[in-house]
């Protein structure tokens, strides 16, 4: 896959891979092949698994292996596949994205070992290297507590053909230095988190964005990609204010739990697959799942009668 095509598919919502788990603890792969066909048939186009949502910090190497194979697997070549690896060194990631390319998948998010900010720009640079090798890669500029420092991203998009996709969630100022950079690289900018941190981008070129919205009610994240295709900036931007700062700020704060949680008990309330995670992260409760049914319903309700600016 090169640059070219991977920018015509890697186009509006992005979704990245909620990973589902049973009361019990175990990783529920068959509610991971559902949530694959939910995503799949509300016409994503990519399938990203992360190191941060896909909740790696509590899976083990073998699992991560696993969930890899079973999302290529259920997906069927319909949909670009995005691997995603732990913060390894770099033969390690290497040999991983040899196993992920076997499976299918066709571009990987690499996230380098970072701890204490041990890298120098010539080994991150290196690392990026070696694993453009083996797949396509997506750089994701979050290194630990530090951002990639923006003279490695204009040597990677310059200097490693293999690099598709640029994925930010350092956002603001920063964010829109990189979209610049992406953009005359001819290197795809994949908005982190949310739309609101997409409009502040897209004036410099970014097409995508990673969408939150997209795992349980993709009604909200289409409906603001027509208004900013339409150019209806004030329309896209209701879409924030209807949609997203009740559902990140309002109500986590109100129940206490942090948006993740709250992701996953939404996913069950639409019948994907069940709330539940590992220990220690909590689940939410009958009655916080009571109120976020409610926030969703009326979400619903709100998409029917029509946003407005």
């Amino acid at each position: 896959m090169d640059r070219k095509e991977a920018m015509e598919r890697m186009i509006g919502p992005v979704p990245s891979i909620s990973i589902p788990f049973t009361q019990d603890g175990e990783v529920d792969y068959r509610g991971l092949a559902d949530f694959v066909e939910f995503l799949v048939a509300n016409k994503t186009s990519t399938l990203l698994i992360t190191l941060a949502d896909s909740l790696f910090s509590i899976l083990s190497d073998a699992e991560i292996e696993e969930i890899t194979r079973v999302v290529t697997r259920q997906n069927r070549g319909r949909a670009m596949v995005v691997a995603g690896t732990q913060r390894w060194w770099t033969q390690k990631t290497v040999a991983f994205v040899r196993f992920a390319r076997e499976c299918g998948a066709d571009m990987v998010i690499t996230a380098p070992a970072d701890w204490a900010q041990n890298n120098n720009d010539d080994l991150l640079l290196a690392h990026y290297k070696a694993v453009a090798q083996e797949l396509p890669i997506m750089l994701m500029t979050a290194l630990g507590k530090r951002p990639v420092p923006l003279n490695v991203i204009e040597e990677t998009v310059n200097t490693v053909p293999g690099l598709i996709a640029i994925k930010d969630d350092i956002c603001g100022h920063y964010g829109q230095h990189v979209a610049t950079v992406a953009r005359k690289g001819g290197v795809t900018l994949l908005s982190g988190g949310r739309m609101e941190n997409h409009l502040e981008v897209y004036p410099y070129g970014s097409n995508s964005w990673l969408s939150i919205f997209m795992r349980f009610m993709p009604r909200i994240a289409w409906g603001y990609w027509e208004a900013v295709q339409a150019g209806n900036m004030p329309l896209a931007a209701g879409y924030v204010e209807c949609f997203e700062r009740p559902y990140f700020e309002d109500l986590t704060k109100e129940l206490n739990l942090e948006f993740d949680a709250v992701i996953h008990a939404s996913m069950e309330i639409k019948g994907i697959c069940k709330r539940y995670r590992r220990a220690p992260y909590p689940d939410a409760n009958e009655k916080q799942m009571e109120r976020i049914r409610a926030v969703l319903d009326s979400f619903e309700k709100l998409l029917d009668e029509g946003v407005s600016a």
